[in-house]
C-alpha cells in the first residue's frame, strides 16, 4: 500500500518538474534566459551603485544592495506563467520590510516597473 502510494506521488511530481521544464524552456530559453527577458526590469532593479546581481539560475535572479547600515534584496522568479518578484529590506533601526508581486509572464516590463515603484513609494511613505 505505501508503495503504491510512493509511486503515484512519484509519477506526479516527474510530471510536475516535466510541464515546469517545458515552460521554462517556452517562456525563458528561447528568449535568451532570463537576464534577457527581463532585462528592462533588472536593469530598473539594480540601478544602484551598490547593487549587483548576486545569483542567477534558469528561472531566477538575485540582486543585492547592501550599505553600512541597510541591506536590500530583490528576487526574481519565474513560474509557469507568472514572474514574483520579492523584496526584502532591513532598514537597521526600522525593522525588516517585504513586499512580494506576481505578474503575468507577458505584461510589459514597464507596467511591472510601474506598480513597483508605485507600492515601494507608497510603503516608504507610510514609514516616514
Amino acid at each position: 500500500m505505501i508503495l503504491t502510494i510512493l509511486i503515484i506521488l512519484g509519477v506526479i511530481i516527474f510530471f510536475f518538474l516535466k510541464d515546469r521544464d517545458k515552460s521554462l524552456e517556452n517562456q525563458v530559453d528561447f528568449q535568451g534566459g532570463i537576464q534577457n527577458k527581463y532585462s528592462l526590469l533588472i536593469q530598473y532593479l539594480s540601478d544602484h551603485p551598490y547593487a549587483k546581481i548576486s545569483k542567477v539560475t534558469r528561472d531566477f535572479v538575485k540582486i543585492d544592495c547592501v550599505m553600512p547600515t541597510t541591506s536590500t534584496t530583490f528576487e526574481i522568479l519565474q513560474n509557469f506563467n507568472n514572474v514574483e518578484v520579492l523584496w526584502n529590506s532591513d532598514f537597521g533601526m526600522m525593522g525588516k520590510h517585504k513586499l512580494k508581486w506576481t505578474f503575468p509572464s507577458s505584461l510589459p516590463q514597464n507596467k511591472m516597473i510601474e506598480k513597483i515603484s508605485y507600492d515601494l513609494n507608497a510603503y516608504e511613505n507610510k514609514l516616514y
